[in-house]
């Protein structure tokens, strides 16, 4: 990796740091939404707790909130990791180069 490369991945990962953090809020928000849809599912649903709670867990809502979470989850963990790479990468440049400078490589 060269200098130019090394400034591409401070460059990115400052670029991403806003939709990191969105996507990690996203991600929190899709888990709250999944415990009001479980609620609303819960609350409407007839008969003892025990079956309440299995016909909340089936609700067509609820799935689609935990798919809809699973999906940004995804989403924030697949950035997450690239972001993570990139500073690998950028931290390998700057001891090698560290290195070099003082004739260790």
């Amino acid at each position: 990796m060269n200098q130019f490369d090394a400034e591409k991945m401070l460059e990115y990962l400052a670029e991403t740091d806003e939709p990191f953090a969105d996507a990690v809020t996203a991600t929190k928000a899709k888990a709250f939404l999944i415990k009001k849809r479980h609620a609303q599912a819960f609350s409407t649903a007839k008969g003892s707790v025990e079956l309440r709670k299995q016909v909340a867990e089936v609700d067509e809502k609820v799935l689609d909130a935990k798919r809809s979470y699973l999906k940004a989850y995804n989403e924030a963990e697949i950035l997450s990791a690239k972001r993570e790479t990139a500073k690998l990468r950028w931290e390998h440049w700057r001891s090698t180069e560290a290195s070099r400078r003082i004739g260790g490589i």
